[in-house]
């Protein structure tokens, strides 16, 4: 990060050039518009009926995915709802047109059930979730509202986790972050409107005092602050902090004392940089906030969807396998340990080939799931398993990475049903 050079007469700060306060709530209680794209007439009136029940939600639908487009090119959509078994277009190829031509909306498969494979493509092609069709209509629909909520809300925060990484003087000067100034001596330099917010302290009554850390509500009890820290050599962090990045002239940290005054429980990520003179002496240290909290409980969110697709992979009943570019083997689930005889931890890392009986014949199709066919479907091939060999079909498709080039295949090896 770069250093700024800004002296004592510039840390004040007119109100023009303050903005509004943190956003974060306007972006929970904003309404999501959505695009439902179903061929069945019927179900899309209930989705559109239980989906605005809600009061959040504004659904928008039509009948395919060229309609959708369509609606897309003129309108703005905060999430897709999408079947996929449609006519001319399904709901694979859809999506797969929306991300090659930059659309990074949430995209939520609905699908009926059974069709694995389809939801594994999905979701190597960049869906965000998916629900299934069928069951209870008020349990499938209320699991859809919140998986539409989940989605848009992760989406909106991390367009403004983007936009909001500024320098620090751009965020000192024109960002609603609080964010103070102090000299080497500890005294208060400036206190812009975040600030007075956050504390309830105005900046007229803290400028020129050296007890800012008592102001601060989850710096009360310990009265030491970050900045405090990066100035002063031997001053030791509060347990209740986690030192995030320390290196020379900055430090950040996430602060969350339980003894604050604060209604609620908050964590702050604080990041504290020095304050130099025109001349590059070190003069003091500006520290801003940033409350953290919605981010942490997304971030748990997302482990525990991360967490359920793992799962979803590691108890499907046939072996699955996803090989790299370079046709070694890049992961497998317990199915495919169990079937071969060998540990993942020793079939990952290893050549394709190396567990087919025609070595050769494997790899000619891995290269044209790579470079030409999408898929294969049945192919009957003998697998190479510990102390026998194993005839399987395999199906498989090419999986495409962020760059839309194909990166890797996705495989399942079906073992022959046996007929009575």
């Amino acid at each position: 990060m770069s250093q700024h050079i800004i002296s004592e007469s510039t840390l004040s700060f007119p109100s023009s050039l303050i903005s509004a306060p943190d956003s974060s709530e306007t972006i929970k209680k904003r309404k999501h518009r959505i695009l439902i794209v179903d061929d069945e007439p019927a179900l899309l009136e209930i989705a559109r009926l239980f989906l605005e029940k809600s009061g959040n939600i504004e659904a928008i639908c039509c009948s395919s995915a060229l309609e959708g487009l369509s609606l897309l090119l003129s309108e703005s959509f905060d999430a897709i709802v999408s079947d996929f078994d449609m006519p001319d277009v399904n709901g694979i190829e859809f999506l797969s047109c929306l991300r090659s031509n930059g659309y990074n909306i949430p995209f939520i498969l609905f699908t009926g059930r059974g069709r694995e494979e389809v939801v594994i493509e999905a979701l190597n092609r960049g869906a965000s979730y998916y629900i299934r069709k069928g069951g209870s209509p008020k349990a499938q629909f209320t699991e859809l509202s919140h998986v539409i909520h989940q989605a848009v809300i992760k989406n909106r925060y991390e367009e403004k986790i983007r936009e909001s990484e500024r320098l620090i003087y751009s965020i000192f000067h024109h960002l609603p972050d609080p964010a103070y100034a102090i000299d080497t001596r500890g005294c208060v330099l400036a206190w812009n409107h975040g600030m007075e917010e956050l504390t309830g302290v105005n900046s007229g009554n803290i400028i020129g005092k050296s007890d800012y850390s008592e102001k601060i509500p989850f710096y009360a009890s310990s009265k030491i602050a970050v900045a405090d820290t990066l100035i002063h050599s031997g001053v030791t962090p509060p347990d209740s902090w986690t030192i995030l990045e320390e290196r020379e002239g900055m430090i950040i940290a996430e602060v969350n004392n339980p003894d604050s005054c604060l209604p609620l429980p908050v964590t702050f990520r604080v990041k504290s940089t020095h304050l130099y003179d025109p001349e590059g002496c070190i003069i003091g240290a500006i520290e801003s906030f940033r409350d953290v909290s919605r981010e942490k409980q997304i971030q748990a969110d997302l482990s525990q969807v991360n967490h359920y697709h793992r799962t979803l992979i590691e108890t499907h009943i046939d072996p699955l396998v996803t090989i790299s570019h370079d046709l070694t083997i890049w992961d497998v689930n317990a199915a495919t340990e169990n079937m071969i005889g060998f540990s993942r931890t020793f079939l990952i890392g290893t050549d394709i080939s190396r567990w087919f009986l025609d070595p050769d014949e494997i790899r000619t199709i891995c290269n044209e799931l790579l470079y030409g066919e999408n898929h294969v479907s049945g192919y009957p091939l003998i697998l190479k398993c510990k102390g026998k060999n194993q005839k399987i079909f395999l199906y498989a498709t090419s999986c495409p990475g962020l760059d839309g080039k194909v990166s890797r295949i996705f495989a399942e090896l079906h073992e022959p049903i046996p007929f009575s």
